[in-house]
């Protein structure tokens, strides 16, 4: 089987990918001791380096 390319989804454009990606910020805030919530408030539109900055900041 030959390509010619390969497409990806990689912000969500395809496929709602929002609750997938929630749900495992939030495991991550529940694993860390971190606010879900604030977590959540920081993660959406950036990456995640920089999103794991926010985590902090309060």
């Amino acid at each position: 089987m030959k390509f010619k390319g390969i497409l990806f989804d990689l912000d969500g454009t395809l496929i709602d990918s929002l609750a997938v990606v929630e749900r495992a910020w939030r495991s991550c805030a529940k694993r860390n001791a971190l606010d879900a919530e604030h977590v959540m408030q920081v993660i959406h539109g950036r990456p995640a380096r920089e999103s794991e900055k926010g985590w902090t900041s309060t």
